[in-house]
């Protein structure tokens, strides 16, 4: 098969290389993004940042990247990080949601008085940044606000409400969005050109699908799309898309189930039915739930985002529990 390489943007993400061990690297790994230029979408984010990063003086000392789950933040902390001067040796990243303490932010504090051995600067990433305790950020304002001239940081949040607002004002801000339908078909398309994949008729409804109920993540919908991508059975691979839309579908019958105070029995089977991973559970459960608070101040909505908003959910046992102990609340 013959595919125009002339035509390629340098917006676009190139492939990864191959995982060490020799395999096949998975499609969301292959293409994440290295540069600026290859994110798809947030347009005037990729601007805005990009400006401040190619200051040769004055950059800020601290970052942060806010947005909702899976639009992309932890890629450009990444990249920024290594647009900083950063390198693998001297950039460090931390899930705040497992070191919440002071003593981890007094550990911080001392390891960057150290200048690094190698690169020009040391950066530290801090990812799920608003759970970290008062006690935390009180400890770090003083060295966000002036670290020393080869230290900066980079936090990362999806709920920058929670962020105090003693740390924001010692930060550069920056929002990300997730993509819309149109950029996830671009992108699913790209990818399908540089695997010489033929566009054929199926493969082309089967983007547009995922494309919608990706709901804007890149990193799922190029999950979704390498389980289907060498497929050769048009009936197979709509079929396997038709049971990501049940998946999504049956994410929203759990939330409505919940939201009617449904007995056990119904939530359970829902749950046995579910093919979504638990953490995206968690995260639609915790969107739906803020949505309809926000619009009318149910507090079926108050008490389901009081249950999931905690620590992320990575096995379905955590899930069945967590939602068990919802229902004997009410």
């Amino acid at each position: 098969m013959t595919t125009n390489r002339t035509t390629k943007k340098t917006r676009k993400p190139k492939p990864q290389s191959e995982s060490s061990e020799g395999g096949r690297v998975s499609l969301d790994k292959k293409y994440r993004p290295s540069k600026l230029k290859e994110l798809y979408g947030n347009a005037v984010f990729r601007e805005s940042l990009g400006s401040v990063l190619r200051r040769k003086k004055a950059l800020p000392a601290s970052f942060l990247f806010q947005g909702p789950s899976g639009c992309g933040k932890t890629t450009v902390a990444r990249i920024t990080a290594k647009m900083l001067g950063g390198t693998d040796q001297t950039v460090q990243e931390l899930n705040i949601s497992n070191f919440t303490g002071v003593d981890t932010a007094r550990e911080i504090i001392r390891k960057a008085k150290f200048a690094p051995f190698a690169g020009k600067k040391k950066i530290y990433i801090l990812n799920e940044c608003h759970k970290a305790s008062n006690a935390f950020w009180n400890a770090m304002l003083e060295i966000l606000e002036e670290p020393p001239s080869y230290c900066h940081f980079v936090l990362v949040t999806t709920e920058p409400q929670k962020v105090l607002t003693t740390v924001k004002n010692r930060c550069s801000t920056f929002t990300l969005s997730t993509l819309r339908k149109s950029e996830t078909i671009k992108l699913l398309k790209h990818v399908c050109e540089q695997e010489d994949r033929r566009m054929t008729e199926p493969l082309i409804k089967a983007i547009k699908k995922i494309a919608t109920v990706s709901e804007g993540c890149p990193r799922q919908a190029l999950v979704w799309l390498d389980m289907i991508i060498d497929m050769d059975d048009e009936s197979t691979m709509l079929e396997t898309v038709k049971d990501f839309t049940l998946s999504t579908k049956t994410v929203l019958d759990l939330y409505k189930a919940l939201m009617n105070g449904a007995k056990w029995a119904k939530v359970s089977t829902i749950i046995s039915n579910m093919q979504e991973e638990p953490e995206r559970v968690r995260i639609a459960l915790l969107t739906m739930a803020e949505k309809q608070l926000l619009r009318d101040g149910n507090m079926q909505a108050y008490d389901i985002i009081m249950a999931f908003e905690g620590a992320p959910i990575y096995h379905r046992s955590s899930l069945s529990s967590r939602i068990f102990e919802l229902l004997l609340d009410d």
